[in-house]
C-alpha cells in the first residue's frame, strides 16, 4: 500500500515538472481601475458625454422636477435626461445626433425641443417636442410637424451637371448641394427627386455626402408626416 500511494506522489510530481518545462506562467492580473463616482446629477455618459461630466445645461421646474442635457454641446448630439428627488438621472427622455440642430427653451414647468434646419439663408423650425413635467415625473410629448416651405428660386442645371453621364468624376460642394436642398424643401419635386433617387447618379465625399443624406431624411420625415 506504502508503494502505491509512493508512486502516485512521484507521478503527480513529475506532471507538475513536465507542466513548468511547457512554458506555463505565472498568470498576474491587472488591478481593476476605480472609478470616480459619478456626482449627484452629473451626466451618467451617453451620447456625447462621459459618465460623471457637467451637464451641458440644467432646468428645473417650479414643483422641483430637473431636466439636465448631457453631450457635446446644448445644440446638437446630446441627451435629455429626467434626475428624480435623489438626483440620480433615469433613461434618456430623448437623443439628438450630430446631424441634428435643436433651440431649447423653458415654458413655464415644461421644456420645448425644437428641431431646426438650414433654409433659404436660415435656420427655420420643422419639428418641434414638449416635455411636459408635473407631480414627479416629465413627459415627452407627441413630435409635431411645424415646417412651413417658403420658396426657393434658380433650377437645378448645375447640380445636374455632376450626375453621370455629364461631368463624371467630379464632386458637387456644399453649396450646390444646399441649393437643391433649398429647391427640394421648397417643393420642387424634380429637386426632390434627386434626393431621393438620384444618390447613385453622384459622386459624393466626406461632409457633402453627409449634408446630402440628412437632407434626403429630413426630406423623408417631411412627407412621412405630410408637411411636405
Amino acid at each position: 500500500m506504502r508503494n502505491i500511494l509512493l508512486a502516485r506522489v512521484l507521478i503527480l510530481t513529475a506532471c507538475v515538472s513536465v507542466g513548468q518545462a511547457a512554458g506555463n506562467q505565472e498568470v498576474h492580473q491587472d488591478p481593476v481601475e476605480k472609478k470616480a463616482p459619478i456626482r449627484v446629477g452629473d451626466c451618467p455618459g451617453g451620447i456625447g458625454a462621459n459618465p460623471g461630466d457637467h451637464p451641458r445645461v440644467s432646468f428645473r421646474a417650479k414643483n422641483g422636477n430637473t431636466l439636465i442635457i448631457c453631450g457635446s454641446s446644448a445644440e446638437s448630439e446630446f441627451d435629455l435626461y429626467f434626475v428624480d428627488s435623489s438626483g440620480v438621472p433615469g433613461l434618456p427622455l430623448a437623443t439628438y445626433g450630430a446631424e441634428q440642430n435643436v433651440k431649447v427653451s423653458q415654458q413655464g414647468d415644461s421644456l420645448i425641443l425644437e428641431e431646426r434646419t438650414y433654409h433659404n439663408k436660415g435656420w427655420i423650425p420643422v419639428f418641434r417636442v414638449e416635455v411636459a413635467c408635473g407631480g414627479n415625473r416629465c413627459v415627452v410629448g407627441r413630435e409635431k410637424c411645424v415646417f412651413k416651405k417658403s420658396k426657393s428660386t434658380g433650377d437645378l442645371m448645375e447640380i445636374q451637371s455632376y450626375q453621370k453621364g455629364r461631368n463624371e468624376g467630379r464632386f458637387p460642394d456644399e453649396v450646390v448641394i444646399n441649393h437643391a436642398a433649398d429647391l427640394a424643401l421648397s417643393g420642387n419635386k424634380k429637386a426632390q427627386d434627386i434626393f431621393l433617387k438620384g444618390e447613385s447618379t453622384l459622386k459624393l465625399d466626406g461632409a457633402v455626402g453627409e449634408i446630402f443624406s440628412a437632407t434626403k431624411n429630413l426630406i423623408l420625415k417631411l412627407k412621412r408626416m405630410k408637411c411636405l
